[in-house]
């Protein structure tokens, strides 16, 4: 675990390389550790290695198959692949381990504009914004 807060303590001071090496190390050591798997893969998103990030996400459901934000993120990194259909999958589990996340339902719908699911896509454009979502309202222009 001190690997691990040692990569945290990286990453608060903006050395995200420094980051994943101990994230990395950590996993080495204890390889059920969820935390530094989903922290690597926070890492590799934000660099936009999202192959990378995908791997990590994915491991960390495995071991934690309720965290709060591993479904989210490995949608989002499916998303900036293109990979819509697949995020779809990823954000209805999100949206059974967050309900109350209004960015899940935003991007959502955004795949299912993108896959040609017009309805379900205004349905959750309107979910978001109903939880206060300000970014739905730009595209209720597609909800007509």
């Amino acid at each position: 675990m001190d690997l691990y807060y040692k990569g945290e303590m990286a990453e608060e001071f903006g050395q995200k390389d420094d980051a994943i090496i101990y994230f990395t190390k950590a996993i080495e050591l204890d390889s059920t550790l969820f935390e530094a798997f989903f922290s690597r893969g926070l890492m590799y998103y934000n660099q936009e290695k999202y192959d990378l990030a995908v791997i990590d996400f994915s491991a960390t459901i495995k071991l934690n198959s309720e965290h709060k934000q591993a479904y989210y993120l490995r949608g989002r990194t499916k998303q900036q692949q293109e990979k819509y259909e697949r995020a779809i999958l990823d954000y209805e589990q999100a949206s059974m381990n967050r309900p109350n996340h209004a960015k899940t339902y935003y991007s959502w719908a955004y795949c299912l504009h993108n896959t040609n699911k017009p309805v379900l896509a205004c349905k959750y454009w309107n979910k978001s914004e109903n939880m206060g979502f300000d970014s739905a309202k730009e595209l209720k222009q597609f909800c007509k």
